[in-house]
């Protein structure tokens, strides 16, 4: 068998219940540390106040973070499912509660044996799966005959869950995240293995025709250059042990008619993509010792950044809206009720999406719950 690609075991080792606060290096503060540039930020708030009960959801403890949504405020929730949690579940949410299940290891994907889901990525109008698996040609019948060579895949499905169409991607690296552009077009990073190098590539809607984008703008993919965005990395390590961080790290959202790529963990900038490749960069005004957690896909101007906070101890989460041109903060929003900043899915039309789990007396599963607010 295939080894998992990089991502899975990155993104299935960051799974966790929602209620756990993610770990950060422990940073001890006293008299002589700085005072926060942040302080002076206008504050907002939101108030999750008014669960809704998400009934027929798979039972797990885990869910994948961070949560993803389309562009209209769709939640999707992907649960690592027990008892191995390597296979995963993946379920659209609306504002109302009504739920849709999608399954990448429909029948209906004729031809594909040993088929595993790599990641997701939810669009307006369709949702995309990347799968991996062997196809085998007309005739030949999954698990029996002689076996084809691994392949990568995107599946896309319409809104209701059905099956629209499945691509093959004619890549040499191996993928870990994508996103589907407006065009029908797809952005694709991963790992060139060989050469312990990250890659990420525009492809046709037909999955052909790869053209190399560079991420960082330099083609060196050097320790010290890393190290601009990394801020653990350090000048004596190798630079091959970095590059399942880049790749596993890398965020799409969608933003309008572009896709936002970040680099969670990092102080990265955002990188703005459409047809033509990279369209800008957006450098974050992030203080020293603030991280990318990630971004939230929102309808609005604003750019929705959670972050992570090494600067105290234990480490914080924080919500902050930064300008989508300038990238300087704007606001920093505080979460109350019964939600936390890390729960926090996106924002469509000034209304901000959760998902929370909630246990009853003697409910020892509990019932994962869906909660909406606004910013006062």
């Amino acid at each position: 068998m295939r080894p998992l690609p990089v991502l899975c075991l990155l993104v299935l080792g960051a799974a966790r219940l929602l209620s756990q606060t993610a770990p950060g290096p422990q940073v001890t503060t006293g008299p002589t540390a700085r005072a926060d540039p942040w302080d002076r930020l206008p504050r907002a708030s939101l108030d999750f106040t008014h669960p809704i009960p998400l009934a027929g959801l798979p039972q797990s403890p885990f869910m994948v973070d961070p949560l993803q949504c389309s562009p209209s405020g769709t939640a999707f929730l992907q649960i690592p499912l027990p008892p191995t949690f390597t296979t995963w579940a993946f379920a659209a949410i609306t504002k109302k509660g009504k739920i849709t299940r999608y399954d990448a290891g429909d029948s209906q994907i004729l031809g594909i044996d040993q088929l595993r889901t790599i990641t997701w990525f939810p669009a307006e109008k369709y949702v995309y799966a990347l799968v991996e698996g062997r196809k085998h040609a007309p005739g030949q019948t999954p698990g029996q005959d002689a076996k084809p060579p691994w392949q990568e895949f995107i599946a896309k499905y319409a809104d209701d869950g059905t099956l629209d169409s499945v691509v093959p991607l004619r890549i040499s690296f191996l993928p870990a995240r994508f996103a589907a552009l407006s065009s029908g077009r797809f952005v694709v990073i991963g790992e060139d293995v060989a050469n312990h190098a990250p890659v990420m590539v525009m492809l046709d809607s037909d999955g052909d025709n790869p053209h190399p984008v560079d991420l960082f703008g330099s083609g060196s993919y050097g320790t010290e250059s890393l190290g601009r965005f990394y801020p653990h990395a350090g000048s004596d390590d190798a630079v091959g042990s970095f590059m399942g961080r880049v790749v596993g790290s890398a965020q799409f959202v969608g933003h309008g008619d572009d896709v936002l790529l970040v680099q969670t963990g990092t102080n990265f900038p955002v990188v703005v993509m459409g047809d033509g490749g990279i369209l800008r960069t957006v450098p974050l005004s992030l203080p020293a010792g603030i991280v990318i957690e990630s971004l939230l896909p929102s309808s609005g101007e604003a750019l929705y950044i959670r972050v992570v906070d090494s600067r105290t101890n234990p480490a914080t989460h924080k919500l902050i809206a930064f300008d989508a041109v300038t990238g300087e903060a704007l606001r920093q929003i505080s979460v109350a009720g019964l939600l936390s900043p890390e729960s926090v899915a996106c924002e469509s039309e000034g209304t901000f999406l959760g998902l929370r789990k909630i246990f009853q007396q003697g409910d020892q599963q509990g019932t994962w719950n869906l909660m909406t607010a606004s910013e006062n």
